[in-house]
């Protein structure tokens, strides 16, 4: 996705006609947005852990 962003401020910098600075945003925002969802799931997958090892009878004392 960050390709993306990089296209989109590429084609901007360079005068194409066609390329508004809403796009790059748009491209942006598409981009952290993703990456958020990355952080997510991964917070997610490291929870579920923790509950299963919890659930294991692991824990702190």
């Amino acid at each position: 996705m960050t390709q993306a962003v990089s296209y989109s401020e590429e084609l901007l910098n360079n005068g194409y006609q066609n390329t508004t600075y809403l796009e790059v945003l748009t491209a942006r925002s598409n981009a952290l947005s993703s990456e958020i969802s990355t952080i997510d799931s991964k917070f997610q997958q490291l929870n579920a852990i923790v509950e299963l090892y919890l659930a294991l009878g692991g824990g702190w004392k």
